[in-house]
């Protein structure tokens, strides 16, 4: 599940079941506009915890998500182990 609150999207995502994963955190960031908001992806569940204000860090921010995905290299995105919120306790 994804909850998107106080945001306004340029694309509606209606479905993201079909989507990697790891991509939909730069799909959100990539598409999200806010005027001097914050931008966090810092839950557990997240693969990459994220804490920009927008739009002052949007570019950065956006980059910083492409090149830990494109560069395949999962060291720097929580595993699964720490990401499996339900197991943890």
């Amino acid at each position: 599940q994804v909850a998107i609150t106080g945001v306004s999207c340029r694309h509606q995502i209606k479905d993201f079941s079909n989507l990697n994963p790891k991509h939909i955190l730069e799909i959100i960031a990539e598409n999200t506009d806010l005027t001097d908001g914050h931008f966090f992806s810092n839950h557990i569940s997240n693969y990459l915890p994220i804490k920009a204000i927008y739009p002052r860090d949007k570019e950065a921010t956006v980059k910083k998500i492409k090149d830990i995905l494109s560069s395949k290299s999962e060291k720097e995105l929580r595993s699964e182990y720490y990401r499996d919120v339900v197991n943890q306790y």
